[in-house]
């Protein structure tokens, strides 16, 4: 076998979720038949992410933001040494967040404006759910405590 499929079968088989993946693109695979071998990987990443993200939920939703860099760049110091350079993480500007942390928005620039009043239901009354029930006459209605199910705490 390849290491492709042994790596799919490890995969397959860590918890439900990868289960479940793995049978939607091997089934996503399998409707191309022999046309998924002429495709190419951005063409077949594209078809797997379809048919894994439905069309509603990218509208409902509305995945545009995800391919979008993130204007705050942090570690821009690049220190080159005699043979290799690399990116210093530590330089400023520094940001111990990280950048899905940095960028928590929550509406879109359109969306932000929009105020959302929400006004809480109002209360059943309570004479509504005595109405049923029998009443004793030495209770008062401020002191009607709410029904257990069992006698011996209902009625002492």
């Amino acid at each position: 076998m390849s290491l492709q499929n042994e790596a799919e079968k490890y995969f397959s088989k860590l918890n439900p979720i990868a289960r479940r993946l793995h049978v939607d693109l091997n089934t996503t695979k399998a409707a191309y038949d022999k046309l998924w071998s002429t495709l190419t990987e951005n063409e077949q990443n594209q078809i797997l992410t379809e048919s894994i993200i439905k069309p509603e939920v990218c509208l409902k939703y509305n995945v545009t933001h995800l391919n979008t860099e993130n204007k705050n760049n942090y570690a821009l110091k690049v220190i080159s040494d005699d043979n290799f350079s690399y990116r210093d993480e530590h330089s400023a500007p520094f940001s111990f967040r990280t950048p899905s942390q940095r960028d928590l928005r929550l509406f879109e620039d359109g969306n932000e404006n929009q105020n959302i009043v929400s006004k809480p239901a109002l209360l059943a009354q309570s004479e509504t759910c005595d109405r049923n029930t029998p009443s004793s006459s030495s209770s008062s209605s401020l002191f009607n405590l709410p029904k257990t199910g069992l006698d011996l705490l209902d009625n002492w």
